[in-house]
């Protein structure tokens, strides 16, 4: 049929009708015209393809950083030289260890403008309320270390992006309030601070200069006296090392979940996390179990409830894992993932008078 072996001669036209002739001679004729009407337009200058767009200069009016002040030099009412008024200190300071230098000045980023250095990254930050990120970088001729350091606002801001952040299993370090090594990079979180310490190489004095920089960038940075409310709520027997986690929004994978503090927990050979969320006031926490509740039927089975003293249980199978929540006042906790009802809800009915005896 198309030709192969049989070597049959495929059909060939050997007339075109006068249709098709006027057809591609119309044809012919508007590709010509086109082609002339660009180049005539493009011989016309139009302003308006080099007018600045006035929505730019809005976007750029709403960045909160501060020019630099530049030192005026005068005289004083008696005719004395003003000094020059000092630098403030910056945490940055020849914070180079030996042998190294300084790349470049610092850099400093808002929320507007973070995407410029941390693109793709930048809405997880401005998600958990982050102030501005101060950068620097440094080498010694052939490796580099960068340092970032995030102004989280708050100590749970910034413990919340760092505990999403951190590399379960890595080595811990004494930095900060917690930190951590990733072969020679370093991790740390302290007051409102988040900070990473980034090496280029593995090497051992490439991580020794490292953690020279953490230690000293430390030292420098503020703590303040704000602690997690979150670790006073949340069981601490059982409860798994450097598994606490805080979720400004969608805690659990739940869009209805915000405000809450998770940790994993191991209860006779068995795994399961806990959850506690403020919700402002009982209102809201009331809604919130409605809606954890309604979470469960769409995709579980909601079990006959329970009561521990005034407090009201809602349980759901989860396809053989169990959750278990209550509200307390403002507060919502749980527990999920357990593998069995009773492990669930003998933890909560463990954790319960915590509430009721504040």
């Amino acid at each position: 049929m198309f030709g192969g072996s049989t070597r049959k001669r495929g059909f060939v036209r050997e007339t075109v009708s006068k249709t098709e002739k006027v057809i591609a001679f119309a044809l012919l004729f508007l590709i010509i015209a086109i082609g002339i009407a660009i180049y005539v337009k493009g011989q016309q200058f139009d302003p308006g393809l080099f007018a600045l767009d006035p929505s730019l200069i809005e976007l750029a009016q709403t960045d909160t950083r501060e020019s630099p002040r530049l030192y005026e030099p005068g005289f004083g009412p008696d005719g004395e030289l003003k000094a020059r008024p000092e630098a403030p200190s910056s945490p940055f300071a020849q914070l180079e260890p030996p042998g190294w230098r300084q790349l470049g000045e610092q850099e400093s980023f808002t929320a507007n403008t973070l995407y410029e250095k941390i693109n793709g990254r930048a809405e997880q930050y401005i998600r958990y309320g982050v102030a501005d990120l101060q950068f620097v970088g440094f080498t010694d001729g052939t490796q580099f270390i960068d340092v970032f350091v995030y102004n989280m606002a708050r100590p749970v801001q910034a413990f919340g992006i760092y505990s999403v952040e951190r590399t379960e299993g890595a080595a811990e370090v004494q930095l900060g309030r917690e930190g951590y090594r990733v072969e020679a990079s370093y991790f740390f979180w302290k007051g409102p601070y988040y900070g990473q310490i980034i090496a280029s190489d593995t090497d051992t004095s490439v991580r020794t200069a490292s953690l020279a920089v953490a230690e000293k960038l430390i030292d420098r940075l503020g703590d303040g006296s704000e602690t997690l409310w979150g670790t006073g709520l949340l069981p601490e027997a059982f409860q798994i090392h450097r598994t606490l986690k805080y979720f400004k929004r969608d805690a659990l994978s739940l869009d209805f979940l915000t405000n809450a503090f998770t940790a994993r927990y191991l209860i006779d050979g068995g795994e399961l996390t806990a959850f506690i969320s403020d919700m402002g006031n009982p209102a809201e926490a009331g809604q919130t179990l409605e809606k954890y509740s309604a979470y469960i039927a769409d995709y579980g089975e909601v079990m006959p409830s329970k009561t521990i003293g005034s407090t009201r249980l809602v349980t759901g199978d989860m396809g053989g894992l169990f959750d278990v929540v209550f509200q307390s006042g403002k507060y919502i906790g749980g527990v999920t993932l357990a593998e069995n009802r009773s492990t669930g809800e003998e933890m909560v009915r463990n954790w319960i008078p915590m509430f009721t005896s504040r």
